[in-house]
């Protein structure tokens, strides 16, 4: 699929789902579940693997006592 397609298509899923959840709100259906709805379904459609992000984490935990 072309770089252009792609981008149009995930920039169509992203209205899609805001849509929804405006849908949803005006339908009078609960706001934090369709704010938690929403947002789980635009981390799935934006899904990344977080491994070369956490690579760069070198500091161990901090621990609050």
């Amino acid at each position: 699929m072309d770089e252009k397609w792609k981008k149009r298509l995930w920039k169509t899923c992203v209205y899609a789902i805001t849509l929804g959840m405006l849908v949803a709100l005006l339908l009078g259906l609960d706001m934090s579940w369709s704010a938690i709805t929403t947002a789980l379904a635009l981390i799935v459609l934006d899904f990344k693997d977080a491994r070369p992000c956490l690579e760069k984490v070198t500091n161990p935990p901090s621990v609050f006592s």
